[in-house]
């Protein structure tokens, strides 16, 4: 019999689990609903896991992800050095999150493709 406080620790694990999941499977989703044009295609998951679960689309992941630790090591040095008031990070850190958030999704859209698709 599992102990109260292994029960939470694994229920925590997979929380955790399914939440990185659901992180990986979002813009593939939205691609999916885009190309469709209806918002129940997001649903489809038999051809959201066999778009989702390829080398090129974890690759893409891979590089979204390198690409936005670099410009926010980047945008951390200009807050670090600006020696301004308060306002201007809050200002850069804006201005970073929205050009990495536009280029991720782009990377990982791109990756996921609209190739193989059967419009219904």
């Amino acid at each position: 019999m599992i102990s109260k406080e292994h029960a939470v620790s694994y229920t925590g694990f997979i929380i955790i689990l399914l939440g990185i999941l659901a992180f990986y499977l979002a813009p593939g989703a939205i691609a999916q609903v885009l190309y469709f044009n209806h918002f129940n295609a997001a649903f489809k998951f038999k051809i959201l896991f066999k778009r989702c679960f390829t080398a090129r689309y974890l690759g893409a992941w891979v590089i979204a992800t390198l690409y936005t630790s670099v410009i926010a090591i980047i945008g951390a040095g200009f807050i670090f050095l600006s020696k301004a008031t308060i306002v201007v990070p809050y200002i850069i850190t804006g201005f970073i999150q929205f050009i990495t958030g536009i280029s991720v999704f782009a990377i990982i859209i791109q990756a996921y493709g609209k190739k193989n698709y059967k419009r219904r």
